[in-house]
């Protein structure tokens, strides 16, 4: 199940950074680029981590599947909003598209982990 989720995930992930990345190269300066390749970057690892942590945990202990759904979401958030605390300073005369790079990014990512959630529940337990 690990395999497939990676292999689903990588193909996902190149789509969404070709199609996110061509676009703001071209009309962003270098700088905030960077940042917005950073959000997808972050959302990339933390979706990645979460989900192979659940992945492997739900296997052992179906039960306790709903317990690390939740520990994931409230520790993506409280990552992410470090994150941003720290960053968004740093884009401070382009804050609204860094912004919206960044909710962005994490709706994304978040929809492709629970869609894939979903339908492991669905397959597997």
């Amino acid at each position: 199940m690990i395999v497939k989720f990676l292999k689903k995930y990588l193909i996902f992930s190149v789509i969404i950074f070709a199609i996110a990345f061509f676009p703001v190269v071209k009309s962003f300066d270098n700088s905030l680029a960077i940042g917005m390749l950073y959000n997808c970057i972050v959302f990339f690892v933390l979706v990645l981590t979460s989900t192979l942590i659940m992945l492997k945990y739900a296997t052992k202990d179906p039960s306790k599947f709903q317990t690390l759904i939740l520990l994931s979401v409230f520790a993506k958030m409280i990552i992410a909003v470090v994150y941003f605390y720290f960053v968004f300073n740093s884009y401070e005369n382009d804050l609204i598209a860094f912004t919206m790079s960044f909710f962005l990014s994490y709706l994304i990512f978040t929809l492709f982990e629970v869609v894939f959630l979903v339908s492991y529940l669905r397959k597997n337990l």
